[in-house]
C-alpha cells in the first residue's frame, strides 16, 4: 500500500468523461449507501467511496489484468484511510458473479453486492461538462 498520505485539496472538481459516468456518480449517491463502489467496463472502472454519505473518493482507472483493479480499489481505500471501516464493496457494469476479478476481491472484502439498476439511468437527461463538484464533499 502507499506509505504516504496524499493531502486532499479544499476544492475538487469533477469532469466526468460521458454521461454514462456522471448518471453512473449520481445513481449511487442517491442510493444513500455507505461503501466502495465499482463500476467495471472492458480495460476501464469507475471507483467511488462514500462514507457517512459523502463522496471521498471518484475516479475513472485504465486495467489489464483483475488485479491491476484489486491494486486500484485497494490503493483507494488506502488513500482515503477507509481500510477499519470495512466497507461493503457494490459491483455494477460487465461483470458477473462467477468472474476472475470476483474471484480475487473475495478474500479482501467479506461483503460484495452486486448493484441493480433499475430501468436504464442513461436514458436520464444530462450534458457532458457539467461539473460534479456539487456532489463531492470533503
Amino acid at each position: 500500500m502507499l506509505n504516504k498520505k496524499i493531502p486532499i485539496p479544499e476544492k475538487i472538481n469533477l469532469y466526468p468523461y460521458t454521461s454514462h459516468e456522471f448518471l453512473w456518480l449520481k445513481f449511487i449517491l442517491r442510493k444513500k449507501s455507505d461503501g466502495v463502489f465499482i463500476d467495471v467496463r472492458p480495460g476501464i472502472s469507475l471507483i467511488a467511496i462514500i462514507v457517512q454519505q459523502k463522496l471521498l473518493f471518484y475516479n475513472l482507472m485504465q486495467y489489464n489484468k483483475p488485479m491491476d483493479l484489486l491494486y486500484y480499489i485497494t490503493s483507494a481505500i488506502n488513500l482515503t484511510d477507509t481500510e477499519s471501516l470495512d466497507l461493503p464493496l457494490f459491483i455494477s457494469g460487465a461483470i458477473t458473479s462467477d468472474s476472475l476479478l470476483i474471484n480475487k476481491m473475495d478474500p479482501f472484502f467479506k461483503n460484495i453486492n452486486f448493484l441493480s439498476v433499475e430501468g436504464n439511468f442513461v436514458e436520464e437527461f444530462s450534458h457532458f461538462f457539467i461539473s460534479s463538484y456539487e456532489l463531492c464533499e470533503l
